[in-house]
């Protein structure tokens, strides 16, 4: 019981708690959500007249779906003294169980590191990089239609393959300097992603590229109407125009500073600038500044309509009411059985943060992964332990028990999806059952 509660550091409450009681201890919350679930080492007791023995061998051989006990499982393909754990093909994975001495500076990022590891052994060619993607877009459009012919689809069906069709994927290395992997851009429909990604293994680049082209389609994406631009060349923002909008902002926000003014301002005009060098379309929720809080946007909006009446700026699309998405259902399971927190009432409140953007983007990550592995079945233990590569905080050292909003994603949406969990043959729990 000990070695599994350690391992099993889920940070949920207890299904029987009342929602929004603070947890003590996670530890002690998760003793009583055993209690009362009748559940051991391995997951629930089919059989309370099991012999001990019998309940042990079963522990050995099937983990439960958490990724510290399934890395537990496999702790002797990482050595603590090797930060990164190399491959014949040249592929590298971050060793979690890692605690000797970094050959990096603390400040140095992940991509960078890797990057670094390129100059030495490069990865694979960018080519096959764009093959994967395309294979996960493939995907991702088999998760939307099920399979159904183009004339049978719904047309919400068809607005969602239409924004995961025009999707564009670039590798570069400059975008690495970030310190992220890759990126959805709002307004350009564009994945950019850091070269490095080509030292990974094929698997831990799969719910990345996922996840990002689910941002076209997530929660705030897909409750947005999709725009495109006509015009050839940027347009800008006349002396005039910059006048009248600014002056009705003014009025409309008579409490706000002015160092917001100016602000929000200067990032409509970045996103102007942005949108009109894109590859024509965009989300129109990130082409106006953000109304959190009760600000007054209809200035901006004004000046958007203007660009419509002109034939500047078209409307591709409505966009999908959350009521209507496809994630919704997968979001209730998750505010019932992990006390996540549930989508507000407004547009505005719900893409405040990025809280659903990114939970939307998840639950997409899951369902295509879920497909991926299906079709393209990871063979070695390494290629299944890369599918939660960029999903895990370190296990050893000071970051032990910085559990980070990937991993408990991995544990609650990822390990939700049947394919993933025999995938790597774990025994759920029955909360972990949202897709």
């Amino acid at each position: 019981m000990n070695i599994f509660i350690l391992l099993f550091t889920l940070l949920i409450n207890s299904p029987m708690a009342a929602k929004g009681k603070k947890r003590a201890n996670p530890y002690t919350d998760f003793i009583n959500f055993m209690s009362e679930n009748n559940f051991t080492t391995g997951g629930p007791l089919s059989n309370i007249n099991q012999e001990c023995t019998e309940l042990r061998e079963a522990s050995v051989q099937r983990p439960v779906c958490n990724t510290r006990e399934i890395l537990g499982k496999h702790q002797d393909l990482f050595p603590e003294d090797q930060e990164y754990i190399h491959f014949p093909d040249g592929s590298v994975l971050k060793n979690v169980f890692f605690s000797g001495q970094s050959n990096y500076s603390p400040e140095t990022k992940e991509t960078m590191k890797v990057l670094d590891l390129m100059k030495k052994t490069s990865g694979r060619a960018p080519q096959t990089a764009i093959d994967t993607f395309e294979r996960v877009r493939s995907l991702f459009i088999e998760e939307i239609t099920n399979g159904a012919e183009p004339d049978s689809l719904s047309e919400d069906q068809k607005l969602l393959v239409e924004r995961i069709s025009k999707v564009q994927f670039n590798i570069n290395d400059e975008f690495c300097e970030g310190g992220v992997w890759a990126a959805f851009e709002n307004l350009t429909y564009n994945i950019n992603a850091c070269s490095a990604i080509l030292k990974l293994p094929e698997h831990a680049m799969i719910p990345l590229l996922a996840h990002e082209l689910g941002h076209s389609v997530d929660f705030c994406g897909m409750s947005s109407k999709c725009i495109g631009h006509t015009h050839n060349s940027k347009v800008e923002l006349t002396s005039q125009e910059q006048n009248t909008i600014r002056e009705q902002f003014m009025r409309d926000n008579p409490n706000l500073s002015q160092s917001r003014v100016d602000s929000t301002f200067s990032n409509f005009q970045l996103s102007l600038n942005e949108f009109f060098s894109s590859n024509s379309r965009g989300h129109e929720l990130d082409f106006l500044p953000n109304s959190r809080g009760g600000v007054n946007i209809q200035a901006f909006e004004n000046y958007l309509e203007g660009l419509k009446s002109k034939g500047v700026v078209n409307e591709i699309d409505q966009g999908i009411p959350v009521e209507r998405s496809p994630l919704t259902s997968a979001q209730k399971c998750l505010e019932e059985n992990f006390h996540q927190s549930p989508i507000p009432s407004t547009i505005s409140e719900m893409c405040a943060d990025t809280t659903f953007s990114e939970r939307g983007a998840q639950i997409w990550s899951a369902k295509v992964t879920g497909r991926y592995v299906e079709q393209y079945p990871p063979i070695s233990t390494s290629q299944k332990l890369a599918l939660m590569e960029v999903s895990m905080a370190s296990i050893k050292g000071k970051n032990a028990n910085n559990w980070s909003t990937k991993e408990l994603d991995f544990n609650t949406i990822f390990l939700s999806s049947p394919q993933l969990r025999n995938v790597f043959n774990c025994t759920p729990l029955p909360t972990q059952s949202c897709l």
